[in-house]
């Protein structure tokens, strides 16, 4: 059975959860100075499920207790009427069980996965420069196109948002790499580390490469996608009868503003 003290320490928890999610999220903001519309929409979500959470408990608890004080009664009340009042004994007892079920069963929401660390940014000197500047960019406009096609066609937007969530830790430690390994190159230059970091840099820039712009083509697709026809009727299958509509009201209100012809004025004299 769930005790009032198990469910308080897990709200507890959770609480603290979403705290040091704003937190992790407040410091990637201040650094980047943006936030990603994608983690920024997690974690409203998140927060939103967990008010929903916190609220069937509160919800399930405060039964238990009045459901159980309830059935209390009852019983005590059934000794003097002669068991007349087991009835309600029983409802409250279904309704204080009911509840202690519905306490036990429900599980709170899964934590957002936490942002990922802002891609580097490297002087125009750094071996792959330029694809981790690209990686940006793509992902800059990743998170502009997503919404959009989700609102055109919600399973593209998940598998969009699939690939792109396999992809970009891959290509986010790459880039990672690349920082580290220009440090290694500018502080040892002419020593057989640098050396060796700078060939390891121009291997790492191939793989980015090939991975930005495979990631590229990927919001070249999204692009495409938002080219497509609509689902819903054409916009000037929609507005066409109400332009229609509105040019007989008009017509319909000229008519209704002339003056009345009097009788015979509308025929010459003979």
């Amino acid at each position: 059975m769930v005790s009032a003290s198990d469910v308080e320490r897990v709200l507890r928890l959770l609480q603290n959860g979403a705290a040091t999610a704003a937190d992790v999220l407040g410091a990637r903001s201040g650094a980047d100075g943006r936030l990603s519309t994608e983690t920024a929409r997690a974690e409203r979500a998140y927060r939103k499920e967990l008010a929903r959470y916190q609220r069937g408990v509160e919800r399930d608890r405060a039964q238990v207790w009045w459901a159980g004080t309830g059935a209390v009664v009852c019983t005590a009340a059934a000794v003097p009427t002669g068991g007349v009042s087991l009835v309600g004994t029983a409802a409250f007892g279904w309704l204080a069980t009911s509840s202690l079920v519905r306490l036990r069963t429900r599980r709170p929401p899964a934590q957002p996965d936490p942002p990922l660390p802002a891609v580097p940014r490297l002087t125009r000197a750094a071996v792959g420069a330029g694809e981790v500047e690209r990686l940006a960019r793509a992902e800059r406009r990743l998170a502009e196109v997503a919404p959009a096609v989700e609102r055109l066609h919600p399973g593209a937007a998940v598998e969009l948002r699939a690939a792109a969530q396999e992809a970009t830790p891959l290509l986010h430690q790459q880039a990672h790499r690349l920082a580290v390994l220009h440090g290694v190159r500018s502080d040892l230059a002419g020593s057989p580390a640098g050396a060796a970091a700078d060939a390891a840099a121009r291997d790492v820039a191939d793989r980015l490469d090939r991975g930005v712009t495979a990631y590229e083509g990927l919001l070249a697709a999204a692009a495409t996608l938002l080219g497509a026809p609509d689902v819903a009727r054409d916009v000037d299958d929609v507005l066409a009868p109400a332009v229609q509509a509105l040019q007989s009201y008009a017509h319909g209100l000229t008519v209704s503003a002339e003056p009345p012809q009097e009788p015979g004025s509308g025929s010459g004299r003979r």
